[in-house]
């Protein structure tokens, strides 16, 4: 059995000292990682979150996103990747299957989907739904500095990470739910159907786990090995083998610019 958050959290222990995650000028240790991870369950669980509780999760490939999926995970909640780009009809009708008790997204997407630049977004093409008021009764995590339109009760994901992980256990007052979490829903990942019936692929933290560890394994990853990507799948096993993940900068396209990547490659 291997558990995706345990796996993590086992590198972030036996290599406290190494670089984890950087991104721009910030590097995360290892032991700096998982205590995030630890204090976002942790504060998770003490703002409500229960087992089983799903996160409409909207936050772009960062520190921040990888902490707080880490977290909600480890919290007993399942992640539900959200894409704002699928058009509003989807994303709604994706919002209703998943039934979240929860919303996570970046501010800005908070402030575009709110008139009047909603309306200058369909415009230019792109149909976004009103985060705020997408799940009416939802609590809200929100991702960068409050912007208008965002909830005004929506708590900031760095306050959640800032936290004492001591004060409160992730597997406090949720423990005997928790007693299978390697078997419990980690994520839902939709992969087509239409308005009518999305379809979805869920994965739990048992299958996670060993995917990707698997993945880490077949490919090599490495303790101490730097690892370039934005992709979750890909930087989550190089967390697993201790390896060195480095994000590229948001909007960076290797195909188009790819000078804009030979500066992060790892020295040869």
């Amino acid at each position: 059995m291997t558990d995706l958050v345990a796996a993590v959290l086992a590198s972030c222990d036996a290599h406290p000292d190494a670089p984890a995650l950087t991104f721009g000028r910030a590097t995360l240790s290892y032991g700096e990682l998982g205590r995030r991870v630890r204090a976002t369950a942790a504060s998770l669980v003490r703002e409500g979150m229960r087992p089983g509780d799903r996160v409409l999760f909207s936050v772009r490939p960062g520190p921040d996103a990888v902490v707080l999926a880490l977290g909600i995970v480890e919290a007993g909640g399942t992640v539900v990747f959200a894409d704002p780009g699928a058009g509003e009809a989807l994303f709604r009708s994706r919002a209703a299957l998943a039934a979240p008790r929860w919303v996570a997204a970046e501010s800005l997407l908070y402030l575009a989907s709110r008139w009047p630049l909603r309306r200058l977004a369909r415009r230019r093409g792109l149909e976004l739904a009103p985060y705020a008021r997408l799940v009416p009764e939802a609590r809200h995590l929100r991702a960068g500095r409050w912007l208008p339109g965002v909830p005004r009760r929506a708590i900031p994901v760095r306050s959640l990470a800032r936290r004492d992980p001591s004060e409160h256990s992730p597997l406090g007052a949720g423990a005997e739910s928790l007693r299978d979490s390697h078997r419990a829903p980690a994520l839902v990942i939709f992969t087509s159907g239409t308005t009518d019936a999305p379809k979805a692929v869920v994965h739990s933290r048992e299958s996670l786990g060993a995917g990707l560890g698997d993945f880490a394994a077949g490919v090599g990853l490495r303790a101490g090995q730097r690892v370039l990507t934005d992709q979750l799948m890909v930087g989550i096993p190089a967390l697993i083998a201790g390896a060195h993940w480095t994000m590229p900068p948001t909007g960076a396209n290797p195909g188009a610019r790819p000078e804009q990547y030979l500066g992060l490659l790892p020295d040869a």
